[in-house]
């Protein structure tokens, strides 16, 4: 029987089209002998004809093999192994501690496991000092026997938490699916299916994973619900027992004989929490939560320089995601977004902004936002400033399939639209029915069997790719569609040579590395990496940079402060005539922090180059921002796209947090010590 770690590496071998040892070594922080071991005794649970061959770093796999790996994992039953990871076992037991009501012993929990006296104590040892972190303990009588205790609040929020990232790991799904079915004697797709029915009839829509976590977790926490309460403050000033929420909530409950009004609430609430806004919907919140999203957007557009040509359809997307945010913000409901780390290290100037863009909205909630929180923000703005390509005939015709959220969905696709301007992408999620034979290929962010059976390609794909990973899917689609990569002509005589003495599968990743250093500065086949954007100091030169203008009010401080930006050549006369106007559009938002504000237009009013000026002023003039007025600093955009600009204004966010910087502005005798200054903070190694 293949071993967990064993599925994992196959899991990557197979589906992630992993077939070099080194990288499975820095993937598992293995030996290459421990990797070698471990796929013999894969080998030897497979049939003869279909092993995994290893040829010096190498796995080689045939077309045959690797349909047969497919199939072989999607229909492997693993709960049957998990007993061999600790993890696992552990969460087990924190699942039965918290589900039952009943006597739990720890002979109970031995037979249950099947595992050793020593191993669940060890494991309940391991378990107390980590929930001990959490404010939550685990108890033991000889009348109760073992129970989790702390405030019922904490202890939600942790079964929950747990459950979601779980779910989110490879098999995580099918591991509590069966831990349901096995020790809670629930019939999970029969569950499942009444939320299903019940959300078409209350019109309450759920992403797939938002609808599975919510059942699982339900599930797993309806017992507490029958036993423990919560007092959720504030909840009648949100919605009436007459909203669809709280009525499929009360029908939910019901399913499980829960009656109690204060759980009720709460579930109503976790239901605000997970599922999707409708702008256009009569709610009792609506004006609320529109205002909040319309301000978001606005205070982005002047911290990052930007105009949304199509700003009401971003707005109402926008609030498809920020009405839950909201509510798991309110109400302290965990989230998990397992991109966070890659979208702060592929997005992390659009996060910096984001980050500084929500900060108002501390004193509303009375606590931060979430990490979680401001990267699910992050890939909603970052999505918005992608830039249309030009139309260009489409040649070939793929699928798009992610279930992770809308905001994941389209960064993806708008991504892969910028890779292949020749491909026609159609996004579908899980749920729909869609006819997979008549695509070219399949790009997915995860393994289906609805995928595993059809006869079109597939490409398993992250929803944020690295620019590594962009030029190895590049090299991919151009192997499956055209079979023949965008490799310079005076190195294509060099592979035919290659490929006379080195196998197909060596051949091949000789080709794709070769590809990738041949192409990896060619604008044309990918997005610029954001950290090859200008920073600051970059973009503001000393003869930008006005000390103590004269101005008698907004409209003149504006323009005698950027005018330094057309005699640069910069940008035209009518681009300051469009920061003027859109001041008077966006009226108090051109103030985007205390004394700072920060006038832009669009780059076809007139903008010719990136460029940024600074101007300080001699007496301080009122643009009509209540909290931050009066203006003694102007900060002027000139910007030629929606992204190129991006690292600067990052950083200028920072800036603005650092008193130093205003006492430098203040203090300055010439415009070379604001660049002497800025200069310095880029080179800090904390900035960096």
């Amino acid at each position: 029987m293949i071993d967990n770690q064993g599925l994992e590496i196959l899991n990557e071998i197979t589906f992630k089209d992993e077939r070099s040892i080194n990288k499975l070594e820095s993937n598992f922080k293995l030996t290459k002998r421990q990797i070698t071991y471990a796929i013999e005794k894969i080998n030897e649970d497979l049939k003869r004809n279909q092993k995994i061959k290893i040829n010096n770093d190498d796995l080689i796999l045939s077309k045959a093999t690797e349909e047969y790996l497919q199939n072989y994992l999607m229909e492997l039953q693993l709960f049957d192994d998990v007993y061999y990871s600790k993890e696992n076992r552990q969460l087990m037991i924190i699942f039965l501690i918290a589900c039952s009501y009943d006597y739990l012993s720890l002979n109970h929990l031995i037979v249950m496991l099947q595992t050793s006296k020593s191993t669940v104590l060890n494991d309940l040892k391991e378990i107390r000092k980590d929930l001990a972190e959490r404010e939550i303990q685990i108890e033991y009588s000889r009348i109760n026997g073992y129970q989790l205790s702390g405030t019922e609040e904490n202890i939600r929020f942790f079964i929950m938490r747990e459950v979601i990232k779980f779910v989110h790991q490879d098999n995580g799904e099918k591991f509590v699916h069966q831990f349901i079915e096995k020790y809670l004697d629930v019939d999970y797709e029969k569950f499942e299916a009444a939320v299903l029915f019940a959300s078409k009839r209350y019109k309450i829509g759920f992403f797939e994973n938002s609808l599975k976590e919510f059942s699982f977790c339900f599930i797993l926490l309806s017992e507490r619900f029958k036993n423990e309460t919560v007092t959720i403050n504030h909840i009648n000033e949100v919605f009436n027992y007459q909203t669809e929420e709280y009525r499929f909530s009360e029908e939910i409950c019901g399913y499980f004989q829960i009656k109690n009004n204060s759980n009720i609430n709460y579930v109503t609430a976790w239901v605000l929490g997970l599922s999707v806004g409708n702008i256009e919907k009569e709610t009792q919140d609506r004006s609320v939560i529109k205002q909040i999203v319309q301000g978001i957007v606005y205070r982005f557009e002047s911290l990052a320089g930007i105009r949304f040509l199509t700003r009401d359809s971003f707005i109402k997307r926008l609030y498809e995601h920020f009405r839950p945010s909201y509510y798991r913000i309110l109400y302290h409901l965990p989230i998990v977004n397992p991109l966070t780390f890659k979208i702060k290290k592929e997005y992390a100037e659009m996060y910096s902004l984001v980050k500084e863009v929500v900060l108002p909205l501390q004193s509303l909630f009375g606590r931060e936002l979430p990490e979680d929180e401001i990267a699910f923000l992050t890939v909603h703005f970052a999505v918005a400033t992608f830039e249309e390509p030009e139309e260009q005939v489409k040649k070939s015709h793929c699928l798009v399939l992610c279930p992770s959220g809308i905001g994941t969905s389209l960064i993806l696709l708008k991504e892969l639209e910028t890779l292949f301007p020749t491909i026609k992408f159609v996004a579908d999620d899980f749920r729909q029915t869609t006819d997979l034979d008549q695509f070219d290929i399949i790009f997915s962010t995860t393994v289906t069997p609805k995928i595993v059976g059809t006869s079109t390609p597939f490409i398993i794909v992250n929803p944020i790719m690295t620019t590594k990973e962009k030029f190895e899917l590049i090299s991919r689609v151009y192997e499956l569609l055209y079979e023949d990569l965008l490799i310079d002509p005076n190195l294509k005589g060099f592979l035919s040579i290659v490929k006379k003495h080195v196998t197909n599968e060596q051949y091949k990743k000789i080709e794709s590395d070769l590809f990738y250093e041949s192409n990896k500065n060619n604008s044309n086949l990918i997005i610029k990496e954001r950290g090859d954007y200008p920073v600051l100091s970059e973009i503001t030169t000393t003869d930008l940079i006005q000390l103590n203008i004269e101005a008698a009010d907004w409209e003149e401080a504006i323009r005698k402060a950027t005018k330094v930006l057309v005699t640069e050549n910069k940008a035209t006369s009518s681009y300051i005539d469009g920061m003027v106007r859109i001041a008077k559009e966006s009226g108090p938002y051109i103030v985007i922090t205390k004394n700072v504000a920060l006038p832009h237009a669009r780059p076809e009013d007139g903008a010719k180059e990136i460029a940024i000026s600074i101007a300080t002023l001699k007496r301080p003039i009122q643009f009509g921002n209540s909290d931050n007025d009066p203006v003694k600093y102007i900060i002027g955009l000139s910007a030629v796209d929606n992204q190129t600009h991006l690292t600067a204004m990052s950083e200028l966010a920072e800036l603005l947090d650092q008193e130093e910087f205003y006492n430098v502005l203040d203090n300055a005798k010439k415009p070379q010590e604001i660049r002497d200054y800025i200069k310095n903070f880029e080179s800090r190694d904390w900035h960096e």
